[in-house]
């Protein structure tokens, strides 16, 4: 487009526009005019659109109306992805996930962290995956937090879904973008430093799919190689400071001859600057031997030590009661 030249204001027709631009760029070393072409049918840019972006291979192209409204037409882009974690959401949708994350294979049992997706979902498909994914929880020496600051919990790589995304690039303004490689080994996720990957913008749930396995053929990097080039997979293994216990409080309760263990920490990660680490974490454990459910754990996050030490307290008041001894 042409604002203003020397310093009075352009009024172009879309024809002259086309022309003028040429007229000025034609002769430029770095700067040249895009290909333009004036269409009178939807059919015709349907075609323009095969000879450019399906035959040529080019990104996409820009149609603008004669009233002004401007779309950038692009191919779909979907992605096959294990889901290695959700987040449950809050009040009266509490039985129901919020977000899932996910990933893509690149070896066996080894994953790199690829989105959150919190679209697409219907509330029965939000219940759905609730229930089936509580079923197959693990542990993870890593955390992740969701867009709503509540850490992922985790899950057994095998379940594969479908998303669509409207674009994916391998740099932002920081920089080239890189995320945590995490390994699965004896029911848990070991992280294992950040690895070059992609973003993806606009991530929309589409399908369950269970004829893909959660492995690098179906769910591997070269879905997202073969739009964009991205660095060795090799993981970055940068130093990264230790965290800090900030506080610990363990209580046993002996009921009918079985010893229940309570156990509540508090710590700091000292990694927050990375902008992949919350800076406070809560942890809960509740062991109790002739419960069904076993070993039961909570986790939350924070960026503020008076919040933290807070949750710290209140989960406290609300787990020990009248028989509970600290050890």
């Amino acid at each position: 487009d042409i604002i203003s030249i020397n310093e009075e204001e352009s009024n172009y027709d879309d024809e002259s526009l086309i022309e003028k631009l040429k007229s000025i760029l034609n002769n430029g070393q770095s700067i040249h005019p895009i290909e333009c072409l004036q269409l009178d049918s939807r059919s015709k840019i349907e075609d323009y659109y095969k000879q450019i972006v399906e035959e040529r291979g080019m990104e996409g192209i820009v149609v603008r109306l004669h009233n002004g409204p401007v779309y950038k037409v692009k191919p779909k882009i979907t992605i096959d992805a294990v889901i290695l974690g959700y987040v449950k959401s809050q009040g009266e949708r509490f039985e129901m996930i919020k977000e899932l994350l996910v990933g893509l294979c690149v070896s066996e049992n080894k994953y790199i962290v690829l989105s959150k997706i919190y679209n697409g979902f219907d509330d029965s498909k939000r219940a759905s995956f609730l229930t089936a994914l509580e079923s197959i929880k693990v542990d993870s020496n890593y955390i992740e937090v969701s867009g709503s600051n509540l850490a992922f919990i985790m899950v057994k790589p095998e379940i594969v879904i479908e998303f669509s995304c409207l674009d994916i690039y391998n740099e932002n303004t920081k920089g080239p973008i890189s995320k945590m490689s995490l390994t699965f080994k004896d029911e848990t996720y070991y992280s294992e430093g950040k690895s070059s990957s992609a973003s993806v913008t606009s991530p929309t749930f589409l399908r369950i799919r269970d004829d893909k396995k959660p492995n690098v053929n179906d769910t591997g990097l070269s879905q997202v190689t073969r739009i964009i080039s991205i660095d060795s997979i090799s993981s970055k293994n940068n130093t990264l400071k230790k965290s800090e216990i900030l506080n610990k409080e363990i209580y046993v309760k002996n009921s009918k001859g079985i010893n229940l263990v309570r156990k509540f920490v508090i710590w700091k990660t000292n990694k927050e600057d990375t902008g992949e680490y919350p800076a406070f974490v809560y942890h809960y454990t509740d062991f109790s031997p002739g419960r069904a459910d076993v070993l039961k754990k909570d986790l939350k996050v924070s960026n503020s030590k008076k919040q933290i030490e807070e949750i710290f307290n209140d989960e406290i008041l609300k787990n020990i009661k009248k028989g509970w001894e600290k050890v």
